[in-house]
């Protein structure tokens, strides 16, 4: 008789997981539970590349989904006052730049080396991507008939997608069960036997994913298991959302508040907007009252909420396996959400069997997943290295040490000497974020003298070969059209 697992909890982590169980697992019987009188969280409305790499796993149709969930091209970041006031950096999607160098140099080292000769020849980097033309242009991948010509990231609505995984999981023979939850029995050996519910039949299963979201109803509550509190390091750690008229960008805007930031983010409906705040500093009146002195006074809320930003100390305990929010959440900064979910299922595809435990793989599994949390704490932290705004929120990031973890700080160390000596250990940054999303930031921000590259006459060689690219990469970006252009296309075929 085959194994059985149970996903508490929908949304994009419940119903990727149990489509993941089932498609590497087909013998495992996969069931979902849900509370349908608490939908999905509605704030997150952007991601990555992962999306893109899991629904290809799980034989999903991602242009349906497109035209399902009113997914917008998303191409990267735009990052408002992040350094001061009137201040603007671009963070564009990493796509292949180094055609030409490459004919001649192709080894990590020497791309590397080129990212230096950018940054010592005065070049944004995100002029170095194709993306970046995009990002600057407010253009999409597509040509006037709607031909993609080159990779994109997404903005979408995170309900409507809960929606669809849901409906795509359910068209695949998972077992949906509605109820509210209550509590696990543990045998002798802390494993969990018999999930109970306030308003069904208790049901058993091998194996329990936790996919319960901030709740984090079995992993913490019900295992016990520990966290780290990152609060002093992610002091925004409270949440005003709203909607408003759609206007469209091929990026995420990302601005500088007095007490944190705020995120708009354009779908083909309307756009949705937020406040990250730190509540040590705001009320939540004073932070609406922000918002609507920046934003307009039309604004209604349709959620606010307060977290702790932290991570579990593990996320493979015993018979249960956290997925998304359940395992960490730091803040919503550079769509790390999915990009957690996804990474965590390709963990799971490499250490996971519903047969038996490997102790060696659960640790693999473990550590895999503490290292895309730790990239991404260090990525996060670093984006609040730059001057910011002249209010008590931004001066604390500057001044006070205890916000900068030393995971970073031996980071930035690495990059003042890789900026030295073009030597780096290039591994630590194959996960989430490449050295070249680094660097950009870096650049963007000011964070390390520039002046410290020292490569003589060969900067002149990379130039010239920065032009070459250049006139590769307009060759692909004259074809494409501006989003509100491919907007009415869309709509013009409907």
């Amino acid at each position: 008789m085959g194994k059985s697992s149970i996903v508490l909890g929908g949304g994009t982590a419940g119903w990727l997981t149990a489509m993941t169980l089932q498609k590497l697992w087909p013998s495992l019987s996969v069931s979902v539970v849900e509370d349908p009188e608490k939908p999905p969280i509605i704030a997150g409305e952007s991601g990555g590349m992962a999306i893109a790499n899991i629904f290809k796993l799980l034989d999903l149709d991602i242009t349906e989904w497109e035209k399902e969930v009113n997914a917008t091209p998303k191409l990267g970041g735009i990052f408002y006052n992040w350094n001061g006031e009137g201040s603007v950096f671009y963070h564009a999607l990493v796509d292949k730049y180094l055609h030409n160098w490459s004919k001649n140099f192709n080894s990590v080292e020497e791309q590397n080396f080129y990212l230096r000769g950018l940054i010592n020849n005065n070049i944004d980097l995100c002029d170095a991507f194709t993306a970046g033309d995009f990002v600057k242009n407010n253009k999409v991948p597509f040509d006037k008939n709607l031909k993609q010509q080159h990779p994109m990231m997404h903005h979408f609505d995170s309900r409507a997608t809960a929606a669809y995984l849901k409906r795509q999981g359910l068209a695949r023979g998972i077992t949906l069960i509605e109820a509210k939850f209550s509590h696990c029995d543990t045998d002798e050996n802390g494993y969990l036997t018999d999930m109970h519910f306030t308003n069904h039949k208790s049901v058993r299963a091998d194996w329990y994913f936790d996919c319960s979201g901030f709740a984090r109803l079995l992993l913490e509550k019900q295992c016990g298991i520990e966290s780290t509190d990152y609060s002093e390091i992610f002091p925004a750690r409270a949440v005003v959302a709203w909607w408003d008229e759609t206007d469209l960008y091929s990026s995420t805007i990302a601005t500088a508040m007095d007490a944190g930031w705020s995120w708009k983010i354009g779908l083909m409906h309307r756009s949705g907007q937020g406040y990250l705040y730190d509540p040590d500093i705001l009320t939540e009146d004073q932070a609406l009252a922000e918002v609507h002195r920046k934003f307009g006074n039309h604004i209604e809320p349709v959620a606010k909420l307060k977290f702790t930003p932290s991570i579990l100390k593990k996320f493979w305990h015993k018979n249960v396996v956290g997925v998304g929010l359940s395992t960490g959440f730091l803040e919503p900064l550079e769509a790390n959400g999915t990009g957690v979910i996804v990474d965590s299922l390709f963990a799971l595809q490499m250490n996971f069997n519903p047969d038996y435990v490997i102790e060696e793989n659960v640790d693999r599994f473990n550590n895999l997943v503490h290292r895309s949390y730790n990239t991404i704490k260090d990525f996060l932290s670093l984006h609040y290295r730059g001057k910011g705004l002249n209010t008590d929120f931004w001066k604390e990031q500057n001044t006070n040490p205890n916000r900068i973890p030393d995971s970073l700080k031996q980071r930035l160390d690495d990059f003042e000497y890789f900026y030295r000596t073009n030597n780096i250990d290039y591994i630590q940054y194959m996960s989430q974020y490449g050295i070249e999303s680094w660097l950009t930031v870096i650049q963007g921000l000011d964070i390390i003298d520039p002046t410290l590259i020292s490569i003589g006459s060969t900067s002149n060689l990379v130039k010239k070969y920065y032009i070459k690219e250049k006139q590769l990469q307009e060759k692909i970006t004259e074809k494409c059209i501006g989003i509100n252009e491919w907007k009415n296309i869309i709509q013009n075929k409907k």
